[in-house]
């Protein structure tokens, strides 16, 4: 296997080096990570190129679209969470249980939210108090990528399947696939003689060539054509994960479509959501928070909107390696939760901590010293450019403290408590964030908005080591069974039918 990378078998999520079992989930699950948000940030960069306007309008609608696709994280991350568990409990038919009754689920409610959603469009961005220049804008990127929920839920849902059983390589091929086609589609979807590249950097030679050509031949739909280049990307890489989870290499394969769907089991799903719905509200409390930062900066200086949007989307970019890592954390952790080995768990998460702060430095350091040269690919104006510079000069000296949050989080999750890993992030992005930008806002401006987040980031750090330590030492004194008896029993009587 190339870099010596390769899949890896669940049992050894129990047995193999820590280090090194984390590093061969976390890469290939990394590599997904960021082709995954390399589909957001081509979209925003040939967006950026057709005007402020335009990138505002997005900006505007991402928090939203955010708040769609976390709901169907909650079965994902219940699925990573239970599933691995049950594995390590060698309860392989409670295992498949949870799998299909998760996947019903993201069918269903993808598909409510594909229908519904659209409608809402509107109304939500003029609550946010979206610009007018850049209303419409918002309105047509966020309908036309609504249709394609249901896409999203589903992926999502087959690959927490993947990942739970230790393979993160076969995501990974499949993010390739995707990213290719997303990378293929998206210039000739937005471009065309009415939606001219403008903004593209003159010193891109290349570049000039391939903005001629696409204005030339390109479908002319503007920022509905990156959306539309985003969901039929999504559609084959869907379609490639629910073939991967039939195929007879997976450990846990679900119901084939074609057999007959089996039944909802109200007691599998109430254990999947309790697992994965404080996920969720961590997830929408870091979107509420995007928008109503938006709403504070709208009110101190507009230029700071499509900045922070920008600058957030380089940082989610930089933030990957920390994503795909706490992935990996959250099946090793709920693999020896239930094979009962509370101290295999403790050194999962101290070493990813360590892991996570020596990846970040250097990333930090690089966005400290660089700002410029990252932002002005995407041909902000100079008094965007001053904010976002401004923005990843403070934000990134917490860098490090940033991927330990994230690892204790994951921790926590894969350790069954939900609720505490949702309390850590909602200090970090909610509890702390949202009063302080407010505060320091008044105070100093728009630099206080971006104060807020190191401080934010300290008081996470500080809450989830402390819960983190108390909980395994509560286990290591007291380890019990932790699947739950209903979920066994369901797994066995609904794969009996």
């Amino acid at each position: 296997m190339a870099f010596g990378l390769r899949r890896v078998e669940p049992h050894e999520m129990g047995t193999g080096g820590v280090a090194r079992t984390l590093l061969m989930m976390a890469v290939p699950s990394m590599v997904a990570g960021l082709l995954a948000t390399t589909f957001q940030l081509v979209d925003t960069l040939f967006i950026s190129w057709l005007g402020e306007p335009q990138v505002r309008g997005v900006a505007m609608a991402m928090p939203v679209l955010f708040v769609i696709f976390a709901i169907g994280q909650a079965a994902a991350i219940g699925v990573a969470t239970l599933v691995s568990r049950l594995i390590g409990q060698r309860e392989p038919e409670g295992a498949r249980s949870v799998l299909e009754q998760a996947l019903l689920a993201s069918l269903v409610i993808g598909g409510l939210v594909s229908m519904l959603s659209p409608v809402l469009a509107w109304p939500i961005l003029m609550a946010m108090k979206t610009p007018p220049d850049s209303l419409h804008f918002g309105e047509l990127y966020m309908s036309r990528i609504l249709l394609g929920v249901v896409l999203f839920h589903v992926g999502l849902t087959a690959d927490a399947g993947l990942r739970a059983q230790g393979n993160t390589m076969t995501g990974m091929r499949i993010a390739v696939l995707a990213n290719v086609l997303n990378l293929l589609l998206d210039g000739f979807f937005i471009f065309g003689p009415d939606n001219l590249p403008a903004g593209m950097p003159h010193a891109w030679g290349a570049g000039r060539f391939l903005a001629d050509l696409f204005t030339m031949w390109g479908l002319n739909l503007g920022v509905q054509g990156g959306a539309t280049a985003t969901v039929l990307s999504r559609l084959l890489g869907t379609a490639l994960l629910l073939v991967s989870l039939w195929s007879r290499r997976s450990h846990v394969r679900p119901f084939v479509p074609w057999r007959g769907l089996p039944r909802f089991d109200g007691r599998v799903l109430r254990e999947v959501y309790r697992l994965g719905f404080p996920a969720t509200v961590s997830i929408l409390g870091m979107s509420a928070s995007a928008a109503l930062v938006n709403v504070i900066l709208v009110g101190l200086d507009p230029t700071a909107v499509p900045a922070f949007f920008i600058a957030h989307r380089l940082e989610m970019f930089a933030f990957m390696p920390m994503f795909a890592l706490g992935g990996a954390v959250v099946p090793m952790v709920g693999y020896n939760l239930g094979a009962s080995n509370i101290a295999r768990c403790r050194r999962i998460i101290v070493t990813s901590c360590v892991l996570a702060g020596g990846l970040m430095a250097p990333i930090g350091l690089v966005l400290f010293l660089f700002p410029e040269a990252f932002l002005g690919i995407f041909g902000p104006e100079p008094s965007m450019l001053q904010m976002g510079t401004a923005y990843l000069r403070i934000n990134t000296l917490s860098y490090a403290i940033v991927g330990c949050d994230i690892m204790l989080s994951n921790g926590l999750q894969g350790l069954g408590r939900p609720d505490l890993s949702m309390l850590a992030q909602l200090l970090r992005t909610v509890i702390v964030k949202l009063p302080g930008a407010w505060l320091l806002g008044m105070a100093v401006g728009v630099t206080g908005v971006w104060i807020s987040s190191p401080v934010s980031t300290a008081t996470c750090f500080i809450f989830a080591s402390m819960v983190t330590w108390w909980l395994l030492k509560r286990l290591s004194s007291r380890v019990a069974p932790w699947a739950d008896e209903n979920v066994q029993t369901a797994g066995a009587g609904s794969n009996g039918q």
